[in-house]
């Protein structure tokens, strides 16, 4: 589907550009926007790479079981399903810590970890309760310091790029409430109709 609406806006762009004689602004813009494409695919994996190799360290030395023991709680609430043991659980405090820090770099490898280690107790080609509460967190996730978008506003020359912090977490936690809200109250509702 999202292709199909990519391809008609795609086309329409072009067929416009045809149309009103601008073709070339429109082949300028589609080759721009593939460079910026890449020069960002780039910077995102060395980030994603460099945040899985910390986490690997993290993991040896320890630091990760006590992270996740720092935000236990907030994990056994949202993850009743998870064992407290287990790498899942682990790997889900970890990502939480991250997104609560601002680093979605790094919160991004130990999700991926944590949907893996969740999708090897389910059938194949099926999502657990966990799997969807971690998504539906994740999308919303609230970060006490939103470093990539302070980072960008001070690229950009605000002179106060830090402003947007205590409105963007007031955001994040009224986002995360209505998704989590949303995955409990479908979850009951699914299970309604299936029994």
């Amino acid at each position: 589907m999202l292709n199909t609406v990519w391809t008609i806006l795609l086309a329409a762009g072009i067929i416009y550009g045809f149309v009103s004689g601008n073709l070339s602004a429109v082949t300028g813009g589609i080759l721009g926007s593939t460079a910026n494409a890449v020069q960002t695919l780039l910077s995102l994996g060395g980030a994603v790479c460099f945040w899985s190799g910390m986490m690997k360290i993290a993991e040896r030395s320890g630091l990760s079981a006590a992270l996740a023991a720092l935000v236990a709680p907030v994990v056994g609430l949202l993850f009743p399903n998870l064992k407290r043991r287990s790498k899942a659980y682990e790997y889900v405090a970890l990502n939480i810590s991250a997104n609560l820090l601002g680093l979605g770099s790094a919160a991004t490898p130990m999700g991926l970890r944590a949907m893996a280690e969740m999708a090897a107790d389910t059938r194949r080609g099926e999502a657990s309760d966990s799997m969807c509460t971690l998504v539906s967190f994740n999308t919303a996730g609230p970060s006490l310091v939103p470093g990539s978008v302070v980072a960008l506003r001070a690229s950009l020359g605000s002179m106060r790029p830090d402003v947007i912090v205590g409105p963007a977490f007031f955001a994040a936690c009224c986002a995360a409430t209505t998704a989590l809200l949303a995955d409990r109250l479908l979850r009951k509702n699914s299970r309604g109709r299936n029994t």
